[in-house]
């Protein structure tokens, strides 16, 4: 009786430009996860400080120049939070149909 030989990942061939190919690609994905980690924490960061020194800085500038901040910081964290929602479903959904070819 013959042994079942199974397919390891070391046993798969491919060309050298497949590989550069895929090395290449990799390296892309994970700088532009890297940048919009680094970015989400930003944003998170900033929002939790305006909110903890909210009152230090109304003290500091008006009210009414308050509202011009809030938007920075509050459009900065949404912003970055629907490029990582894009990011993600797209990098699932391009992962999703490779797994069904």
């Amino acid at each position: 009786m013959e042994a079942i030989k199974w397919k390891t990942p070391s046993s798969y061939k491919l060309a050298g430009s497949q590989i550069e190919m895929f090395n290449k690609g990799r390296g892309k994905t994970v700088r532009a996860q890297r940048k919009l980690l680094i970015l989400a924490l930003i944003s998170s960061t900033l929002v939790i400080l305006n909110g903890f020194f909210q009152w230090n800085l109304i003290e500091i500038i008006t009210p009414f120049l308050m509202m011009p901040v809030w938007l920075v910081v509050f459009g900065f964290f949404i912003v970055i939070t629907m490029k990582l929602v894009l990011f993600y479903y797209t990098s699932w959904a391009s992962s999703a149909l490779l797994q069904l070819v």
